[in-house]
Formats: C-alpha cells, structure tokens, sequence
C-alpha cells in the first residue's frame, strides 16, 4: 500500500493496460482551445476530489455518490477521481469531436460540486457549534 492507503502498483498498471488497450496515436493533435479546455477539467476534477475529502472528514456530512461508499476513504477517493480523470481525457483523446463539450461540460460539474461540498460542510459545522 502506499499512500493514500492505495495499492499505487495495481493502480499503475491498470492505466498502462488502459493506455494500451487504446494506443497511443491520437487522431489530430489537439488545439490550444481543446488543451485550455483540459486544464480546466483537469484543475476542477483535483478541486472536487478535495472537497469530496472534506465531506468524507466531516462528522456531519456523508458522500452520496453511488461509485464510493458513505464515508470512503482517502484510497477509495484517490482511486475513484483518477480513474475517472483518466477516463474522461481518454475518450476525449480518441474522440477529437467531444473534447471540449466533455472536458468543458464535466469540468463545470466538478467546478458546481466542489462550490457545494465546501459551502455544506461550511454551513454544518456552523449549524453544530
């Protein structure tokens, strides 16, 4: 395990298995739009996976996403937004034509939940002092 409590060698091997199973090759290169649009998926995807480690740190809040459990664990945190940072930049990769609906539309979710994890766990540390 390492940290995070994660197995970091299974979680590397699973994203070389999946580069792999891709390729390498992208269709065309990607503009400075579809590049500006990733960094912010990128950035926004970090941001919610720290406020979703807030609300798993918080005795009064618990996570409702179906893919984790009610209070995962940093592990289960860090595995979860990789594999699905991965995933989204993948198919966007291979897809040239969604690049940035995707990066810029799952971008704008991470940016909305990280604002609403952060004002709830704000608002119920409030409401039980």
């Amino acid at each position: 395990m390492g940290a995070f409590g994660v197995d970091v060698k299974r979680s590397i091997a699973l994203l070389v298995v999946m580069a792999f199973a891709f390729g390498c090759a992208s269709p065309r290169p990607w503009t400075k739009k579809e590049k500006t649009a990733a960094g912010f998926f990128v950035v926004a995807h970090v941001a919610n996976a720290f406020s979703t480690k807030a609300v798993s740190d918080s005795p009064y809040c618990y996570e409702s996403t179906p893919m984790m459990s009610r209070n995962p664990s940093d592990g289960e945190i860090a595995v979860y937004f990789s594999v699905s940072g991965a995933i989204a930049l993948l198919v966007s990769h291979f897809y040239p034509r969604t690049r940035v609906p995707l990066l810029m539309g799952y971008g704008g979710v991470n940016v909305f939940l990280t604002v609403y994890d952060y004002s709830l766990v704000e608002e119920m540390e409030k409401k039980n002092r």
